[in-house]
């Protein structure tokens, strides 16, 4: 009997790592799934997974066990390795930005350096963000070193993804950077952009839209999403980045209108604008050309696929 591939996520329990721990499972993957704060159930997506037998979670605070990360990956022996583990809210990383340089940087630098020299090991896929790169007047491709972060949050994304690239030039690391544009599904956090929309729209509450939604956004379906991680994972090429986008922009009032139309509710009465938030990029755009080609990846689910289900999955 073959035996199965193992990935060690981490930060399982939020939607991204969720969402790939059921796809991985789905693709005859053992996974081990690291997290901080236990979600209910309901809403972590491989709960319900037919293979979850080949589960393992493991509750594990990045920021007061940092040292033990390492013992964990020495006793599990994973094949791959996929890393969320990071602070993700924008705002409040003007609020306390020494937590996330700590949380998505600082408490991470041993271990990287550490865990490439393990053989079993063979890639390490880091989860970064199109924000470090600011807002783009053209689409920046996979080997753009053209980097503006406008956001603490966004600094300390681009700090780990530079650390990674001095470990593979000098050490034989074996790191791999995947940016994604936006991405949602079903169970995700409430805070985001379409889940909150709904939930307004749900409640009959008054939406806020900061800036009047002026600022522009690529949106991928969460199963485009995990798509790609595990194209890296079967093909991807140690020091290598990797853009993830879908084909279209859309303006966030564009969005709200697009669900606002599919949901049959007034615009006018749901929504009500507000200031923008500091240090908000504009518009992100990547070109995923050189991606789509190397790993043979595209999205298949387009936006408004993706809207029409999140309304038979919150409003029915």
């Amino acid at each position: 009997m073959i035996s199965k591939k193992i990935c060690l996520v981490l930060g399982s329990n939020s939607f991204s790592g969720a969402c790939l721990v059921d796809y991985l499972l789905d693709n005859n993957f053992k996974v081990i799934g690291l997290y901080k704060t236990k979600k209910k159930k309901i809403f972590l997506k491989f709960i319900g997974n037919k293979n979850v037998k080949s589960y393992k979670s493991i509750k594990f605070d990045l920021n007061s066990k940092t040292k033990n990360l390492f013992k964990i990956v020495k006793k599990y022996k994973p094949n791959y390795i996929v890393d969320f583990a990071s602070l993700c809210l924008v705002n409040e990383s003007w609020e306390n930005p020494k937590l996330y340089m700590q949380t998505n940087f600082t408490n991470k630098i041993d271990f990287l350096k550490d865990v490439s020299n393990e053989k079993y090991l063979k890639k390490y896929i880091y989860i970064s963000t199109p924000e470090v790169f600011g807002s783009s007047k053209k689409p920046q491709s996979e080997n753009s070193t053209i980097f503006s972060p406008s956001t603490p949050y966004a600094i300390s994304k681009l700090a780990t993804e530079l650390y990674m690239k001095i470990i593979n030039k000098n050490f034989n690391g074996k790191y791999i950077v995947a940016r994604f544009s936006n991405f949602y599904g079903e169970t995700q956090e409430k805070h985001r952009l379409l889940p909150k929309l709904f939930e307004s729209i749900k409640l009959r509450k008054i939406f806020f839209l900061q800036g009047n939604g002026l600022s522009k956004r690529n949106f991928i379906y969460d199963t485009d999403f995990c798509d790609g991680i595990l194209k890296i994972i079967l093909n991807g090429k140690i020091d290598k980045n990797y853009h993830f986008c879908s084909n279209d922009i859309y303006s966030i009032v564009n969005i709200v209108k697009i669900v606002c139309k599919i949901s049959k509710v007034s615009f006018t009465n749901l929504v009500k604008n507000t200031k923008d938030r500091i240090g908000k990029d504009q518009i992100y755009k990547l070109n995923c050309s050189k991606t789509k080609k190397e790993l043979k990846w595209k999205p298949n689910v387009s936006l408004i696929q993706g809207i029409k289900k999140l309304k038979n999955y919150y409003l029915i």
